[in-house]
Order: C-alpha cells, then structure tokens, then sequence
C-alpha cells in the first residue's frame, strides 16, 4: 500500500502512532518550511486529496490484477470519511484562521511575507477540491449498479459516510451554502440523480443541524426547506422504493441483471434509509406528526398513507426505521401550543385563536393519525400467518 492508505491500515490495526498522526491531520496543520520561501502546509484536505489518488491507483491495480479492490480497503475508506467529516464540520473561516494560527506559530506574518496569503488561499482551494472529487462519487450511477459496480464507494455503508461528509461541509459554511446547494443542486436534480445518494445527504443535513456549533441561522433555513426537501423528495424516493420492494416480493422486480432478491434487499436499504432521513428532519425542525402531514399534504402527497405501508415491510431494517420515525413524530410535545398559550396569557387581545381550541384540534389531529397507524400495524398479522404458521410448528 501507498502512504495514505499505509498509514490507514496502521491506524485500523491500532497503531497509536497512525491513530495520532490522523488525529493531528484532522485538527491542526502543519508548515513545510522551505530556505527558498516556498512554504507549503499539510492538513486533512491534503492528505484526502492524496488518500483519493491511491484509492483510485489501488482500484486500477486490482482490476488489471483480476481481483476486487473493495474487499480489501472497504475499512479504509470508511476511516477516512470518518476522519474527513470531522474535520468537514469546521467552517471554511476557521479553516483559514487555523492556517494563520499555523503559519504565525512559525514566525510568518500574513502582512508581511508574499505568498503567506496564497498558503491560505490554497487550503481553502483544496477543500473545494476534496467535495468536489466526493460529490462527483456520490452521485455516480457507476457506483450504484448493484451488478456491475465492485468500486469501494459501492458499499452502501460507504456511500453514506461520503453524503456524511458533503453534508457537514455544507452546514458548516453557513445557511446561504445550505440554501444553494438545495435550491440549485438537490432539489431540482432530485430525480436525474442517484435516490441513495440524494437521501443519504438530506438524512446528514438533518443530523449536523442537531448540533450546538452550527452557523447561526441554520436551524431557521432548515426550517423553510423541510418542505421540498420533506414532501418533495424524500417522501416520494420512501414511496417509490416501498412500492417496489412489493414488486420484488412478486416476482416482478427484476431490473436489468439485478435478480429480484437483490434489487428488493436494495430498496429495503433505501426504504429504511429515507425514514430514517424523515426522523432525522423532524428531530432537526421539532416536527409533529399533524405538522408534517399537513405539509405533505400542501404537495398532494399523503405521508401517512406511506407511513402505513411501511409497517407492512417484512424487513427488520425497514420495521426498525418506522418504528423511530413514529416515536419521534409522536413523542413530540405540543410546544407551539404552550408558547401559545403563554403568548394568550401576555397579551390575549392580539391572538385570534384559543389556545385551548388549538390544543384540542392539535390532540384530535393526532388521534385520527394513531387510529390509522394502529389499523396499519393490526393488518400485519393477516400478512404474516403463513410464517406464524411455520413458527407453529417448528
């Protein structure tokens, strides 16, 4: 193996050295001092940027060599993606001020040295660099085909760390990033691209919301994206692959030279995935389960209905990602109505709605949707009777 991927396979055996060379690389950055004022410096983009040459060497390599590269540094990539996300999660300006801190330590002043400011400016280059080589896999159909594709990044598992990088970047440069690369890039290409993919980061964008050190503003422009993002892209890939995992149950589901177990594994996968990504989103936004069928319903799109046909999956993975999704959207505490009514009890001339009113119709809504995932749930018993009976008799 080359350098990067040496020291990865080190850090996986548990060598402390590598474990604390990427630790060091993931957080601070480091001067190559040059006598003839060429400086250069050495951070996690750079050593990415380096890791992706060898991957694509090592992929090269076993395809000439007639054996399948993935099997031997699928934990590699992984590690790397872990170790890229972490350092994703910190904002291009603290990038740009860790160089500084990194070339003042070396006794470099930015107003004073040429090409002290061309240093930082390269960093910021190379990160740019990095997502692009990262963005440019993720959406890769290549890397998708379940038949053909023996790629490292063809690992589902994989895949989704790489979105878990692109997602973080994107948090961390602000809500004007956020709000372009959904505007410009998810939404508008949501059907043109991968559903894995395009789920996958929905599913991160939500999750890195949850944390305390997002740029201000984000928690307000995940507010106003939960729409498209939740009702017109989400929803519609989670109904999609449910109807087509039914598909594959009868036999009807073969695509391409993918048989019907596979392609029904596959859509399991992105079922499971896409509910997650939902519970992920409401958690983000605080989502009550009237609140996103009421916004679903606002795109002609009944989110319930879809709910419900997934709590007839007979797959663990799908089962387990419902079952969160419905504990989250229904656990939720009415916490606008109570805002509501302390709001009521301040200044009650200026509200035109009964807080008492708004909770009663608020607990109405939501019996109606229990009555109906209650029925889903009950049905599963006529779907499972040939498999209850077996257990029977076994």
């Amino acid at each position: 193996m080359e350098q990067a991927l040496d020291i990865l396979d080190r850090a996986l055996r548990g060598d402390s050295g590598a474990l604390s060379f990427l630790e060091r690389t993931a957080s601070i950055y480091v001067l190559n001092y040059n006598a003839e004022g060429k400086h250069t410096t050495y951070g996690c983009w750079d050593f990415m940027n380096q890791a992706l040459n060898e991957i694509e060497r090592f992929e090269n390599d076993a395809a000439r060599a007639g054996y399948i590269a993935s099997t031997h540094i699928e934990p590699h990539v992984q590690l790397l993606c872990t170790m890229c996300q972490r350092a994703a999660r910190r904002g291009p300006e603290t990038d740009r001020r860790l160089i500084g801190t990194c070339l003042l330590n070396a006794g470099i002043d930015l107003s004073r040295i040429v090409g002290a400011q061309e240093l930082v400016d390269f960093n910021c280059q190379m990160r740019e660099r990095v997502m692009g080589r990262l963005a440019t896999s993720a959406f890769d159909f290549s890397y998708h085909n379940l038949c053909t594709s023996h790629s490292v990044f063809s690992h589902p598992l994989t895949m989704e760390k790489l979105c878990g990088v692109l997602a973080a970047n994107v948090i961390a440069s602000g809500p004007s990033s956020l709000r372009m690369f959904a505007i410009e890039w998810i939404i508008p290409s949501a059907t043109s691209m991968p559903p894995f993919s395009v789920v996958a980061i929905i599913l991160h964008i939500g999750n890195e919301g949850l944390s305390n050190t997002v740029p201000v503003g984000t928690g307000k422009m995940l507010s106003n994206l939960s729409k498209p993002f939740v009702a017109q892209v989400v929803g519609p890939i989670l109904a999609d692959a449910l109807r087509e995992s039914d598909n594959s149950e009868m036999g009807n589901g073969v695509i391409g030279q993918m048989s019907s177990s596979d392609r029904n594994n596959f859509n399991h996968k992105l079922s499971a995935l896409a509910l997650r990504s939902l519970e992920r989103w409401c958690t983000a936004v605080d989502m009550r389960v009237n609140e996103l069928q009421e916004m679903c319903a606002e795109s002609k799109f009944n989110i319930i209905e879809v709910i419900s046909d997934a709590l007839y999956s007979n797959a663990e993975v799908v089962v387990d990602a419902v079952a969160d999704l419905i504990e989250t959207v229904l656990g939720k505490k009415m916490q606008s109505v109570i805002a509501l009514e302390k709001s009521f009890q301040a200044a009650p001339l200026q509200l035109s709605t009964n807080p008492e009113q708004a909770m009663n119709d608020e607990i109405l809504a939501r019996d109606e949707i229990l009555t109906e995932l209650i029925s889903a749930i009950g049905l599963q018993r006529f779907r499972f009777v040939g498999r209850q009976t077996i257990g029977m008799k076994l």
